[in-house]
């Protein structure tokens, strides 16, 4: 009796732990449901994908779809990437981009470091660096973008310079200041020699005189009173950062929480 009852709990705890493993097993990185690549492209971005989630420890994923059912794309998004055992490490680290060819949108969810190294500004900057190429068909262009993209902005993000809004402005394209400075003053130069040219060919004319009085008025420069009048003041209003903004944040990513009750930053769009 006693050995049945060992065999069966051996029996039992076997079935869990090969359920458990099942569970935690990561799906592919690639899953092309809606049949937009062909055998080339799929095997080449799949490589792809391995090699950047691999490299950066952040799973990097890409799913296709006809439809999500009556889930929003968002839902879709993050239960896909939680029950198919994706993300590196106790945080679940990664990412995964979602095409919905039904309703031609597309939705990028991150998990763990991925909600702090892909932002909502990187998430935007991603949509519109792949949304030419989706809206025309080139889904394997847009996807290797989003790939390459990804990794640049992981890489970014550990080195410390994670891509956000207070970034953006001061990536713009350096201001030239010694350059911008001599040619203003070259201009002002030439601009001040042909008004001085102009005004010197108006006096050949005039004769030097030692004092202005020919043209004062006799009592006509007594001050009777003197006053101080206000005209006017200027305001200059300086934007200051704020310090705390409204609503979940994490690195510059919005947050929420999915079905299986872990964090989830994510953003998407049309095309």
């Amino acid at each position: 009796m006693r050995r049945i009852v060992f065999f069966i709990a051996a029996v039992i705890l076997a079935v869990s732990l090969f359920s458990l493993c099942a569970f935690a097993e990561r799906g592919p990185r690639l899953v092309d449901d809606a049949g937009l690549l062909d055998y080339d492209e799929f095997n080449d971005l799949t490589s792809r994908l391995d090699r950047i989630s691999e490299d950066q420890q952040i799973d990097v994923v890409i799913v296709t779809v006809d439809s999500t059912g009556n889930r929003s794309l968002e839902e879709y998004a993050d239960d896909y990437f939680d029950y198919n055992g994706y993300g590196y490490g106790e945080d679940y680290d990664g990412v995964i981009l979602v095409l919905d060819m039904g309703r031609r949108d597309w939705w990028i969810s991150t998990c763990g470091y991925g909600i702090y190294a892909l932002t909502d500004a990187g998430i935007s900057r991603l949509g519109d660096m792949m949304l030419d190429d989706l809206r025309y068909g080139d889904y394997y262009d847009a996807f290797v973008t989003f790939a390459e993209g990804c990794d640049t902005l992981f890489t970014r993000a550990k080195e410390g310079n994670v891509y956000d809004e207070y970034v953006i402005k001061y990536e713009k394209e350096p201001y030239n200041v010694f350059g911008n400075l001599i040619l203003s003053l070259i201009i002002g130069f030439v601009v001040a020699l042909i008004i001085v040219s102009v005004q010197k060919k108006g006096l050949k004319g005039a004769v030097p005189v030692n004092n202005a009085m020919n043209y004062v008025r006799n009592g006509s420069m007594n001050v009777t009173v003197a006053r101080d009048l206000f005209l006017y003041k200027t305001v200059t209003f300086v934007v200051r950062q704020s310090s705390s903004s409204s609503g979940s944040r994490s690195g510059g990513s919005h947050t929420h929480t999915s079905s299986s009750g872990r964090t989830h930053g994510g953003g998407g769009g049309h095309f």
